[in-house]
C-alpha cells in the first residue's frame, strides 16, 4: 500500500496472464532503462546517414548547425534519462515485481523500436497529463465528463471505476472535484503504473522535474528550438485520494470486489484501443451494478491488432443488445492528438460521447 497522497497501489493478473505480464514487466523495465542508449543510437543513425552525403552537403549541414542539434538532442536525453531512472529505482526499493538483470539491451532483437516508441508516447502523455502545457486539453475533455457525471443521479459515495488511466490524471482530478466519490483508477501498461505512482506520491512540489517531450520528433518541425523546449512536470501538487489497480481490465473486472460493484464506469480514449471492443462492453456491463452507468469520450480510432473494426451505429446497437440503455449518444466534441504545439502537423478527433445505463437485471 501506497499513501503518501493516498494513492493505493494493486496489481491483478491471474494464473493465466502472469507468465506473459511478467515478461512484458522485463520489456517494461529495460526499454526505459535503455532509453538514452537508444537515443543515441537513433542520432548515430542519422549521422551516420549524412556521412554518405558529398562534402559539399556535408559541409552545408554542418555550417547550419545540424550536427550541433543531433548532438544536442542526444544531450537532453539525459534529462529525460534521469525522471526514468527516478522511477525505476523507486521501484526497486518498493519491489512491485520481481527483476531480472541478464545484462541484454533493449536495442537486442526487433523489439528495440517498438520498445523506445512506447518511451517517447511515455514523454508525449507526461506532457499531455502533467504540465501547463497539457491543460487546454485536459480541460476540453475533462470538463465535458464532468459534466456528464453531474448530470447522473447518484448515490452518497457512489464508486467510479476509469479503465486505461494512463497517467492517472483524469482519476486525480475526480478525485480533487469529487472527494467523497470513491475513485479507482484501472491501467494495463506497467510503465505508466510506475510512472503515475512515482509523480503522484513522491513529487511533492509543483515542476520538480525537467523533461523534453519532443526532441526526438522528427518531422514537421517549423524551427530547431521548439523541439529542444522544456516541460515541467507535475504542475499541481495537491493531494488526492483514489486507488489505482494494475492490470487488464478483463481482469479487473471479473475480480471479485470490483464485479457488480461499480456506480459509474468512464472511458477517455480506451475502447479502441482494446483487442475486441466487445469485451470492453461485455467488461463494463460486469463490473457495473444494475442500473449503474457508463459515461464513454473517444473516437473509433482502431490498431492494426484490433479484431472488430464496428462504425458507432453498430456499435451502440450491440451496446443496447448486451443490456444497455442508451441516456444520451449525439453528443460530438473535437479533440487534438498530443503533439508539439509548434508542429506543422495538427491532428484532431471528432470524438462521441455517450452515456449509458445498465439495465439488464443480474443474478
Amino acid at each position: 500500500q501506497i499513501n503518501k497522497y493516498n494513492l493505493k497501489l494493486l496489481i491483478i493478473m491471474n494464473t493465466k496472464t502472469s507468465e506473459n505480464y511478467n515478461y512484458g514487466a522485463q520489456r517494461a523495465y529495460q526499454s526505459m532503462h535503455e532509453y538514452h542508449n537508444n537515443t543515441k543510437k537513433v542520432v548515430a543513425m542519422r549521422i551516420n546517414s549524412m556521412e554518405k552525403l558529398s562534402y559539399g552537403h556535408k559541409s552545408q549541414l554542418s555550417k547550419v548547425g545540424y550536427v550541433s542539434h543531433l548532438k544536442n538532442i542526444e544531450k537532453l536525453s539525459e534529462t529525460n534519462q534521469m525522471f526514468l531512472q527516478n522511477v525505476l529505482d523507486l521501484d526497486s526499493r518498493e519491489s512491485h515485481f520481481q527483476r531480472q538483470n541478464n545484462g541484454s539491451s533493449s536495442s537486442e532483437g526487433h523489439h528495440y523500436m517498438k520498445d523506445y516508441k512506447r518511451i517517447q508516447n511515455l514523454f508525449h502523455s507526461l506532457y499531455l497529463e502533467w504540465s501547463v502545457g497539457g491543460k487546454p486539453h485536459r480541460d476540453q475533455i475533462f470538463n465535458k465528463i464532468k459534466e456528464k457525471l453531474k448530470g447522473l443521479n447518484l448515490s452518497n459515495n457512489p464508486k467510479i471505476l476509469v479503465p486505461g488511466a494512463a497517467l492517472c490524471r483524469l482519476p486525480y482530478n475526480l478525485s480533487i472535484e469529487f472527494p467523497t466519490y470513491e475513485i479507482i483508477a484501472c491501467e494495463s501498461s506497467l510503465i505508466n503504473v510506475l510512472v503515475s505512482n512515482y509523480i503522484l506520491n513522491y513529487c511533492d512540489e509543483t515542476k520538480t522535474y525537467s523533461i523534453y517531450p519532443w526532441i526526438t520528433d522528427f518531422i514537421n518541425n517549423s524551427n530547431t528550438e521548439s523541439i529542444l523546449k522544456a516541460s515541467f512536470i507535475p504542475d499541481v501538487s495537491e493531494k488526492a485520494s483514489f486507488e489505482l489497480v494494475g492490470g487488464d481490465f478483463g481482469n479487473v473486472s471479473h475480480a471479485h470486489r470490483i464485479r457488480n460493484s461499480m456506480d459509474v464506469i468512464i472511458t477517455q480514449f480506451f475502447i479502441d484501443s482494446a483487442t475486441n471492443i466487445l469485451d470492453v462492453a461485455s467488461c463494463v456491463q460486469l463490473a457495473l451494478k444494475n442500473e449503474g452507468y457508463w459515461i464513454n469520450l473517444g473516437p473509433l480510432n482502431y490498431g492494426c491488432g484490433t479484431l472488430l473494426e464496428l462504425s458507432f451505429d453498430i456499435l451502440k446497437d450491440i451496446i443496447i443488445d448486451i443490456g444497455f440503455e442508451m441516456v444520451e449518444d449525439s453528443d460530438t466534441i473535437i479533440s487534438n492528438v498530443a503533439h508539439n504545439p509548434e508542429s506543422m502537423m495538427k491532428a484532431e478527433f471528432k470524438s462521441v460521447i455517450f452515456v449509458c445505463k445498465c439495465v439488464k437485471n443480474k443474478v
